[in-house]
């Protein structure tokens, strides 16, 4: 199998949604909460650095989340026979998400330009 610059890509856009799914998705809410509440951190009723559960701080931890998501992204794409497809599910997801942001954005600008030629003439 060779590897090419769109596949890097294309897999580095599948990790990002991964990664954006389980920082955000709801059902990932519960384990992220007892990680912020279990894990390494400033415990503001005694004023000093609270010693964690590691498997919390690792679970905090961005570093963590992206290798171990790297991994679950390569053994989808070369070792499951579906695992390409549900890459391009992730892959879509983010991209739309994208260009969710860069419409809303050309829109605002737009809907400025609106109301001040509406104020100003």
């Amino acid at each position: 199998m060779s590897v090419n610059i769109f596949n890097i890509i294309y897999l580095f856009i599948a990790l990002e949604a991964t990664l954006n799914l389980f920082r955000n998705a709801v059902w990932f809410r519960p384990l992220l909460d007892w990680a912020d509440k279990k894990g390494t951190g400033f415990d503001i009723e005694k004023g000093d650095i609270r010693k964690g559960n590691i498997l919390a701080d690792f679970i905090k931890c961005k570093y963590c989340q992206s290798f171990w998501g790297a991994i679950f992204i390569l053994v989808l794409y070369l070792f499951i026979p579906c695992g390409k497809y549900i890459i391009y599910v992730l892959v879509v997801h983010r991209l739309s998400n994208l260009f969710h942001i860069l419409f809303d954005l050309i829109i605002d600008i737009r809907d400025k330009k609106r109301n001040e030629k509406a104020l100003y003439g």
